[in-house]
């Protein structure tokens, strides 16, 4: 690997320093958003918007290495991972951000990165829509069909809760953060990705818990579209 590798879509403005958290922190352009162990940011160039994320390291080596990665070959490294994947959800008819840039810099035997995607607009989180008091027995079983269409592609979703699932106006569900996300046929990750949703609602201590459970359940059993 070159110490630095830069894949930039057909659709990207961005240049090779632009993909990098550290130049937007100096921009007007450029704010602060979502929550989670990397910083995410809503940036604009050219009169669009865009989202740029770095690499942050989640669990008890979070504190000690930070956004370092140890590097154990190409194949492995996670935002040429995430963004193959990505690639091939869009193919397969998902509707997710379009991943528009990607810079990975290599240094020694570590390695750090940003990820550029597309900016969604007018959406809320599942968690915000909930805790709204919002329920929609068709948006709730379209998640189900979203999850079920996803391994349908055979991808599986580790990190999938209400924080990494957008709404928008049009009621068009979107699944986002692909960090975690594998090729996989196993039908025991496909199960445990529903019931990582499933208990991430739960949290919520909603009334509705059943019936928002249930109508998951049914969508994702359903036939997609």
């Amino acid at each position: 690997m070159k110490n630095s590798i830069f894949i930039n879509s057909e659709q990207s403005p961005f240049s090779e320093e632009e993909c990098n958290i550290h130049f937007w922190k100096k921009s007007s352009n450029a704010s602060l958003i979502g929550e989670g162990r990397s910083q995410v940011y809503l940036i604009e160039k050219e009169n669009k918007k865009y989202v740029i994320k770095d690499y942050y390291r989640g669990g008890k080596l979070r504190s000690l290495l930070k956004k370092n990665y140890l590097y154990t070959g190409l194949a492995r490294v996670r935002p040429l991972l995430e963004w193959s994947l990505m690639l091939k959800l869009l193919e397969g008819g998902m509707q997710i951000a379009r991943p528009i840039a990607v810079h990975v810099r290599r240094f020694g035997i570590f390695y750090q990165a940003s990820l550029i995607t597309e900016y969604i607009p007018n959406t809320d989180t599942f968690e915000s829509y909930l805790l709204r008091g919002s329920l929609d027995i068709e948006i709730i079983q379209a998640i189900g069909k979203e999850i079920k269409r996803l391994h349908e592609l055979s991808v599986t979703h580790p990190d999938i809760n209400t924080k990494n699932i957008l709404i928008d106006t049009s009621h068009r569900v979107f699944l986002i953060d692909f960090d975690k996300s594998k090729e996989s046929q196993n039908a025991f990750r496909y199960n445990q990705d529903v019931l990582r949703l499933i208990r991430s609602i739960q949290k919520l201590n909603l009334e509705d818990f059943e019936a928002i459970k249930f109508n998951i359940y049914k969508g994702y059993e359903g036939q997609s579209n």
